[in-house]
């Protein structure tokens, strides 16, 4: 058996909702975005269903960064693992990124 968590990225021009949904893990948090030089930061705000969560809006939730000609994430909601990044996929409906 395979268990994992979905994780997801739906922006608008200043913020975000980053989820995640998993067996035992799941969280819609609302984050705004700031960029960095060539990098994305979601701060964390709240999250959606009113369940409180201990991530720190002072210290950014996670970072989008562009390396060649993909993007990756590293975030600390990731439990799998909190320091390694992660290769962004964009559904079929998504916009490509600028």
């Amino acid at each position: 058996m395979i268990v994992g968590t979905d994780y997801e990225i739906n922006t608008t021009n200043d913020s975000c909702l980053f989820t995640g949904d998993g067996i035992q893990y799941a969280f819609e948090a609302k984050c705004v975005l700031k960029t960095n030089k060539d990098t994305l930061l979601g701060f964390f705000c709240y999250d959606n269903r009113g369940i409180e969560q201990y991530w720190s809006p002072e210290v950014p939730l996670f970072k989008i960064f562009r390396k060649d000609t993909n993007y990756y994430i590293i975030s600390s909601a990731i439990l799998e693992d909190t320091t390694k990044t992660y290769l962004l996929k964009h559904t079929p409906e998504s916009e490509k990124i600028q």
